[in-house]
């Protein structure tokens, strides 16, 4: 329901698909009790594959396409199920379907409207753009991208030429810098906080993990890193640096930087290179609205995960964090400080 802000409609439609379920098995166990094992394995089995294709869906079609063709099945299913049961209700599951074969194929324009333009993120102001909003200045979304992990966004504040948001759900936010590309334009970055751990020692390969909009590879480059491997979990913010690349000097196809979207501790786990300089900023994000991002940071932060980074770093190498308060500082320095004594290093 894009155009609806109203808690109680959508708690009523998550309902419906749970109630129209259970009268269908309720039917089908009925009609068929003689081969309800067979039939509860068939749903066992179609569930299994129901998961696999919304995934795909979701990856390749967006929110939009992806619900229309979820119905268009489910629809096929209830006309195949009618002629079995030989019900005269088979006219009008025709014509439903017809409806939504017809909503498939409406222009693409109508369809980023309608995935971009939800009220409930438009509209909340605990969101990005109701924050930005409450602070009395004017912004607008300006590209959308739904998959299997989130929706992505990238918001324009009105008289800001120099940075974009790059948010995912609306509440893990990372900036996206303009930058024309060229080296000399680097200088600038070595004065945020940020650049920290690329003003000493050797950073000629660097792993970031969440770079996000991009903007933990320019500190990179300013830090004179050769080889910048970036390692994001959400392949949307991936593709909506690139899509801005006229905006921020299109810095994930440049020759020294090299992304995979992929989940960060997983590559570490299963990578045989070495590190100068491996850098998390801010990937232990606020977004407890987004319960799937949440548990793949709390992953990154295990006493596992840190022993991992550490055996992937060179002898002089650094391990760099960047925290958004005193709280996840205190957890993180608790947990590093574990690490360190179970290398031997005493907590004294």
């Amino acid at each position: 329901m894009p155009f609806q802000n109203n808690v109680l409609i959508y708690l009523i439609l998550a309902t419906l698909p749970f109630v129209a379920g259970s009268y269908f098995f309720s039917i089908v166990f009925e009609q068929f009790g003689k081969i309800s094992n067979k039939s509860y394995f068939a749903d066992l089995i179609g569930s299994g594959f129901d998961s696999i294709i919304v995934l795909l869906l979701l990856n390749n079609l967006g929110i939009y396409r992806s619900v229309i063709l979820i119905c268009i099945i489910s629809v096929i299913a209830w006309l195949l199920f009618t002629l079995q049961l030989k019900k005269k209700t088979l006219l009008g599951g025709i014509g439903v379907l017809i409806l939504f074969m017809l909503a498939l194929f409406i222009p693409n324009k109508y369809v980023n409207s309608i995935e971009q333009n939800f009220i409930g993120f438009i509209t909340n102001k605990t969101k990005t753009l109701g924050t930005i909003a409450k602070s009395n200045q004017k912004a607008k979304i300006v590209y959308t991208k739904w998959n299997a992990f989130s929706r992505t966004d990238v918001i324009k504040v009105e008289g800001d030429n120099d940075e974009m948001i790059v948010t995912i759900d609306e509440t893990a936010n990372a900036p996206m810098y303009r930058f024309d590309g060229k080296k000399s334009s680097l200088s600038k970055y070595k004065d945020d906080i940020e650049y920290l751990p690329f003003s000493f020692g050797n950073n000629h390969k660097t792993l970031i993990i969440g770079p996000g909009g991009g903007r933990d590879i320019l500190y990179a480059l300013a830090g004179n890193s050769k080889q910048i491997t970036g390692v994001e979990i959400n392949t949307s913010s991936i593709d909506a640096v690139r899509h801005f690349k006229e905006f921020n000097g299109d810095i994930y196809n440049r020759p020294e930087v090299k992304i995979y979207g992929e989940d960060g501790r997983n590559f570490v786990r299963k990578s045989k290179e070495k590190y100068d300089v491996i850098f998390l900023a801010l990937v232990m994000t606020n977004a407890s609205q987004n319960i799937g991002y949440a548990l793949s940071e709390n992953y990154l932060f295990t006493v596992e995960a840190l022993e991992d980074y550490m055996n992937h770093l060179t002898d002089n190498g650094k391990l760099a964090f960047l925290v958004h308060d005193k709280e996840d500082m205190s957890k993180l320095i608790a947990t590093i400080l574990r690490v360190l004594n179970k290398r031997g290093i005493s907590i004294k």
